[in-house]
Protein backbone atom coordinates (compact mmCIF):
# COMPACT_ATOMS: atom_id res chain seq x y z
CA UNK A 1 0.00 0.00 0.00
CA UNK A 2 1.04 3.52 -1.00
CA UNK A 3 1.25 6.01 1.85
CA UNK A 4 0.10 9.72 1.19
CA UNK A 5 1.02 12.69 2.73
CA UNK A 6 -2.25 15.25 3.22
CA UNK A 7 0.12 17.87 1.40
CA UNK A 8 0.47 15.15 -1.60
CA UNK A 9 -2.89 13.94 -1.68
CA UNK A 10 -4.18 17.86 -1.74
CA UNK A 11 -1.04 18.81 -4.20
CA UNK A 12 -2.77 15.76 -6.22
CA UNK A 13 -5.95 16.80 -6.54
CA UNK A 14 -5.41 20.86 -7.18
CA UNK A 15 -3.07 19.05 -10.56
CA UNK A 16 -6.08 16.81 -11.42
CA UNK A 17 -8.46 19.61 -10.74
CA UNK A 18 -6.83 22.23 -12.73
CA UNK A 19 -6.25 19.36 -15.70
CA UNK A 20 -10.54 19.12 -15.57
CA UNK A 21 -10.97 22.54 -15.69
CA UNK A 22 -8.44 23.21 -18.95
CA UNK A 23 -9.97 20.05 -20.24
CA UNK A 24 -13.74 21.34 -19.88
CA UNK A 25 -12.80 24.88 -20.83
CA UNK A 26 -11.90 23.51 -24.46
CA UNK A 27 -15.56 22.09 -24.89
CA UNK A 28 -18.64 23.87 -25.72
CA UNK A 29 -21.16 23.79 -22.89
CA UNK A 30 -23.23 20.90 -24.79
CA UNK A 31 -19.89 19.08 -24.82
CA UNK A 32 -18.97 19.46 -21.47
CA UNK A 33 -22.50 19.10 -19.85
CA UNK A 34 -22.52 15.58 -21.91
CA UNK A 35 -19.40 14.83 -20.25
CA UNK A 36 -20.49 15.53 -17.00
CA UNK A 37 -23.48 13.81 -17.16
CA UNK A 38 -24.15 10.61 -14.73
CA UNK A 39 -27.32 9.00 -14.54
CA UNK A 40 -29.79 9.92 -11.81
CA UNK A 41 -28.23 13.66 -11.79
CA UNK A 42 -29.68 16.72 -13.60
CA UNK A 43 -30.41 16.13 -17.13
CA UNK A 44 -27.75 17.09 -20.42
CA UNK A 45 -30.00 20.38 -20.87
CA UNK A 46 -29.95 21.29 -17.24
CA UNK A 47 -26.06 20.80 -17.19
CA UNK A 48 -25.29 22.43 -19.90
CA UNK A 49 -28.01 25.89 -19.07
CA UNK A 50 -25.20 25.65 -15.88
CA UNK A 51 -22.32 25.54 -17.38
CA UNK A 52 -23.33 28.64 -19.53
CA UNK A 53 -24.32 30.24 -16.78
CA UNK A 54 -21.03 29.81 -14.72
CA UNK A 55 -19.01 30.80 -18.01
CA UNK A 56 -21.03 34.23 -18.52
CA UNK A 57 -20.25 35.30 -14.92
CA UNK A 58 -16.59 34.35 -15.01
CA UNK A 59 -16.36 36.51 -17.98
CA UNK A 60 -18.40 39.20 -16.64
CA UNK A 61 -16.08 39.07 -13.34
CA UNK A 62 -12.98 38.84 -15.37
CA UNK A 63 -14.48 41.97 -17.14
CA UNK A 64 -15.47 44.20 -13.79
CA UNK A 65 -11.50 42.66 -12.39
CA UNK A 66 -10.48 44.28 -15.87
CA UNK A 67 -12.23 47.88 -15.67
CA UNK A 68 -11.01 48.31 -12.00
CA UNK A 69 -7.67 48.06 -13.14
CA UNK A 70 -7.91 50.09 -16.33
CA UNK A 71 -10.06 52.54 -14.07
CA UNK A 72 -7.20 52.82 -11.07
CA UNK A 73 -4.91 53.58 -13.91
CA UNK A 74 -6.79 55.85 -15.64
CA UNK A 75 -6.59 57.69 -11.79
CA UNK A 76 -3.15 57.36 -11.25
CA UNK A 77 -2.39 59.30 -14.54
CA UNK A 78 -4.70 61.60 -13.71
CA UNK A 79 -3.35 62.29 -9.64
CA UNK A 80 0.33 62.33 -11.36
CA UNK A 81 -0.70 64.77 -14.00
CA UNK A 82 -2.77 67.42 -11.88
CA UNK A 83 0.03 66.88 -9.23
CA UNK A 84 2.30 68.90 -11.38
CA UNK A 85 -0.21 71.68 -11.44
CA UNK A 86 -0.55 74.54 -9.56
CA UNK A 87 -4.01 74.95 -7.83
CA UNK A 88 -5.25 77.22 -9.98
CA UNK A 89 -4.21 75.24 -13.80
CA UNK A 90 -5.35 72.12 -12.03
CA UNK A 91 -8.85 73.55 -10.95
CA UNK A 92 -9.21 75.26 -15.03
CA UNK A 93 -8.81 72.06 -16.17
CA UNK A 94 -11.42 69.80 -13.98
CA UNK A 95 -13.88 72.85 -14.09
CA UNK A 96 -17.04 71.52 -16.24
CA UNK A 97 -19.97 73.93 -16.62
CA UNK A 98 -23.06 73.11 -13.90
CA UNK A 99 -20.29 71.42 -11.40
CA UNK A 100 -18.47 73.81 -8.87
CA UNK A 101 -16.56 77.21 -9.57
CA UNK A 102 -12.73 76.91 -10.63
CA UNK A 103 -12.80 78.85 -7.44
CA UNK A 104 -14.22 76.41 -5.29
CA UNK A 105 -12.56 73.52 -6.92
CA UNK A 106 -9.04 75.06 -6.04
CA UNK A 107 -10.06 75.71 -2.65
CA UNK A 108 -10.54 71.68 -2.62
CA UNK A 109 -7.44 70.98 -4.30
CA UNK A 110 -5.41 73.36 -2.04
CA UNK A 111 -6.96 71.44 1.01
CA UNK A 112 -6.49 68.13 -0.24
CA UNK A 113 -3.12 68.90 -0.93
CA UNK A 114 -2.30 70.37 2.22
CA UNK A 115 -4.18 67.10 4.02
CA UNK A 116 -1.40 65.23 2.23
CA UNK A 117 1.36 67.04 3.16
CA UNK A 118 0.18 66.55 7.00
CA UNK A 119 -0.48 62.72 6.41
CA UNK A 120 3.10 62.56 5.12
Amino acid sequence: MIHVTREQAMENAGRILAEARVHMATLTAREAAEEAFVPGGPSIDELEERIRALRAEQVAANAAKQSAAEAGQVLASARAHMARHTPRQAAEEAYVPDGPSAEELEERIRALRDKARRSQ
